[in-house]
């Protein structure tokens, strides 16, 4: 079905930002800072352009697994042979921003072609890119321009500057379907959802060189853009239709997919999302034949490589499921920006940024109803002790330990709504890194070969066990002294 059509929409599920979520605009919603830890000094600026529209957020149409701290905007439109379309933009106060083109082919939709991160982008002359390592983040000079071409992709090295190259090989003398994404991840503090600059303003050049913008270039290469846009229709399914879902968890005990201790595995492909579904049941044999090769797709962020655990509160010493999972690892060394930190610090961080999120079911269609969510943490918000580890505790509101808190060094995430089906006990956790440094050996991205994540990441895989509130708060407080129970949330 087309995503977006008619009054009545289904929403599907994903694992990640690379597979796709589609979700009704709740009415009342806010478009802007509330309830997603920005404190605004600003009015929420969301462009409502003919080519960039209401963009996607978990409060809008969380159609591609957004965390709570991204904002998506997305464009389609029809590029005539020798035509270009020149963006004039100012970069964002924000952690990170990037323009990246998808097609379609082999039935599969938003497959990544070409991209361009934030560092990437050279400034205007005079301007500074405040990206880049030891640059003034606050430089009053930071437009930039950016050039997308129906071209081939030339290959590194023979790329021209700032250029995005969207053509297919046999195509690129006729009109050619580009599929566009601009990207802000969590703006500084006080700034509204686009880092407090508009969305790049686009110019038609055709091969002429007469140009047009505006309402004439929307209707002229007919874009469809923003919330309402009908994003391409899968071809293979997205996990697993619901009636398939509800027979593979009967499979196994009450507690599948999830085992202790927790077991993550990277996002290779839409089909791999299969294995830990399979692993212990009869269908184990299966995982042998899945694909192991890195072909993302569904409009997955190039900059990021995912790794996806299962957990259920069913697990642990409380036979009720009023448990707590305490997740250990050590914190990436990432950048700092929220606090608006006045001079880029990118360089030698092992990744940009750094999140886990609590999404839903593994599902193909699950109805309508809100977003399949319960939040998210990014780095900063996540305090760490001297060697870097840091300890985060997802629970259930009322199950959160009172020393789950930052004073007492532990981040904590709302277990909510679990599957969003008839397992509230599931969640689906996803950690995310970003630009992961290629020196960066434990990175995510450094697992090629699925089921090595442990191998790889060593300190940085998490490690999941499962405890009762009253033997959490028994940890007591670092630092401090308090005996359990002399806590206060925070």
């Amino acid at each position: 079905m087309t995503i977006g059509a008619g009054p009545r929409r289904v929403f599907r599920t994903v694992l990640g930002s690379a597979v796709l979520l589609a979700v009704a605009l709740m009415p009342g919603t806010s478009l802007g800072n509330a309830g997603d830890g920005l404190i605004g000094d600003q009015p929420p600026r969301v462009t409502d352009t003919c080519f960039w529209k209401v963009p996607f957020r978990p409060d809008t149409r969380n159609i591609l697994a957004l965390d709570t701290n991204v904002t998506y905007y997305y464009s389609s439109f029809y590029l005539p042979a020798g035509a270009s379309v020149v963006f004039r933009g100012r970069f964002p106060h924000s952690r990170f921003m990037s323009l990246t083109s998808y097609l379609t082919t082999g039935g599969q939709a938003g497959l990544p072609a070409t991209a361009l991160n934030d560092v990437d982008i050279d400034p205007d002359p005079r301007g500074t890119n405040p990206f880049r390592d030891g640059a003034l983040r606050t430089a009053h000079r930071r437009a930039y321009t950016v050039t997308v071409r129906g071209d081939v992709d030339p290959g590194p090295g023979n790329r021209a500057s700032n250029t995005l190259y969207v053509g297919q090989a046999g195509e690129t003398n006729t009109t050619q379907f580009v599929e566009l994404i601009y990207r802000i991840y969590r703006p500084d503090q006080g700034y509204d959802l686009t880092g407090g600059v508009e969305t790049p303003k686009p110019r038609l050049v055709r091969a002429d060189g007469t140009a047009t913008s505006g309402q004439r270039l929307c209707d002229e290469a007919q874009v469809v853009s923003g919330i309402e846009a009908p994003i391409p229709a899968f071809g293979p399914p997205i996990g697993f239709p619901e009636a398939q879902y509800d027979a593979v968890l009967a499979l196994g005990p009450p507690t599948h997919p999830a085992v202790e201790p927790t077991v993550w595995y990277r996002f290779f492909n839409q089909k791999r999302l299969a294995e830990p579904f399979f692993k212990g049941t009869v269908l184990e044999g299966n995982i042998a034949t899945l694909p192991t090769a890195l072909t993302s797709g569904l409009y997955a962020t190039p900059a990021n490589a995912y790794m996806i655990g299962y957990a259920s509160r069913l697990l642990g010493p409380d036979p009720a499921g009023h448990n707590v999972l305490v997740l250990h690892a050590k914190m990436p060394t990432h950048a700092a920006s929220f606090d608006r930190s006045p001079v880029s610090d990118t360089g030698g961080k092992q990744v940009r940024y750094w999140s886990i999120c609590n999404y839903g079911a593994l599902v193909q269609e699950v109805g309508v109803g809100p977003v399949l969510m319960d939040g998210c943490l990014f780095d900063e918000q996540v305090p760490v002790d001297a060697d870097g580890f840091y300890t985060i505790v997802v629970s259930l509101p009322e199950d959160r330990p009172a020393n789950a808190n930052e004073a007492c060094g532990v981040a904590w995430l709302d277990w909510g709504k679990g599957d969003w089906l008839a397992r509230p006990d599931l969640a689906n956790l996803t950690i995310r890194n970003q630009l992961s440094n290629p020196s960066f050996a434990e990175g995510i991205d450094k697992v090629v070969v699925p089921d090595t994540e442990q191998q790889v990441l060593g300190d940085f895989y998490p490690t999941g066990h499962y405890l009762t509130r009253t033997q959490f708060e028994a940890r007591g407080c670092p630092g401090t002294g308090s005996p359990s129970g002399a806590f206060i949330d925070g």
